[in-house]
């Protein structure tokens, strides 16, 4: 809270590539992207969150406000912390679900133009950007899409495909890499 009474914002971009940490140590909150460079302050000592981490075991990929330790929040992609007095308040800024009901798109093949639209487009603003490009090829439906948009791309760049074996997984995804 500033001298004029205002509230303060964090925003998270919404793509999450930057962690955005939020620890609060008495009437003040400490944003970090990265929560080693708190080693150096004075805080408390932080304590293990069994909860997250035993959602982390079970889902890598599950989004949680929580972290592995108790005193620290993330804000998740797309997220907003907003700080007025003693409060604190979070709200999604950018939300996929909300963008999908204001704008849902019932007829499938619409829906299918617009992606295949919007996915090329992308590939090509990479493929702009380099002569050359090393993709890695997993055998799976999206590293397909992207070598198929590549090849489409009106830039040409030169493809290098890279497939790495997992040494356990299914011999079939060699294959349908070759193909």
């Amino acid at each position: 809270l500033n001298d004029h009474g205002a509230a303060h914002y964090i925003l998270r971009d919404c793509s999450g590539k930057i962690p955005c940490y939020a620890i609060t140590h008495g009437a003040v909150t400490i944003i970090a992207s990265n929560v080693e460079d708190l080693f150096g302050l004075e805080l408390p000592r932080f304590s293990i969150n069994a909860r997250y981490i035993a959602g982390f075991i079970y889902d890598a990929e599950l989004s949680q406000n929580e972290c592995g330790l108790n005193e620290v929040e993330e804000i998740l992609a797309g997220g907003c912390l907003e700080l007025s007095g003693s409060r604190a308040r979070r709200f999604p800024l950018w939300d996929p679900r909300a963008i999908w009901r204001e704008h849902a798109i019932e007829n499938f093949e619409e829906a299918s133009g617009q992606v295949r639209q919007v996915t090329q487009a992308c590939v090509d603003f990479w493929a702009s950007k380099y002569d050359r490009i090393v993709h890695r090829l997993s055998g799976g439906l999206d590293s397909s899409v992207i070598l198929g948009c590549l090849a489409r791309s009106a830039y040409r760049p030169l493809v290098t495909c890279l497939h790495l074996e997992s040494g356990g997984a299914d011999d079939n995804e060699r294959e349908f890499a070759q193909l």
